[in-house]
């Protein structure tokens, strides 16, 4: 389900990134849900796509944790 160019990077035992470079929202959350589907767990996702979302890696940032926070619990302050 990942290419070569996509980047996994565990985060502790309970998050994990997962980067798509150069890739349009609609194929990341296809991805996602093709991920999903082969672990076969129930995970809460969030998609922060450039340039939609934020223009920075830091604006990416916060509106990933945005879109988390907002699906849970907050857990992540900035």
């Amino acid at each position: 389900n990942l290419r070569s160019v996509d980047v996994v990077s565990p985060v502790d035992e309970d998050f994990v990134f997962l980067f798509f470079p150069e890739t349009e929202r609609k194929q990341v959350e296809k991805a996602v849900e093709r991920i999903k589907k082969n672990i076969g767990l129930d995970l809460v996702e969030g998609v922060a796509s450039y340039p939609e979302d934020g223009k920075s890696s830091r604006e990416l940032f916060d509106s990933l944790v945005k879109i988390m926070n907002d699906k849970l619990l907050p857990i992540i302050e900035i």
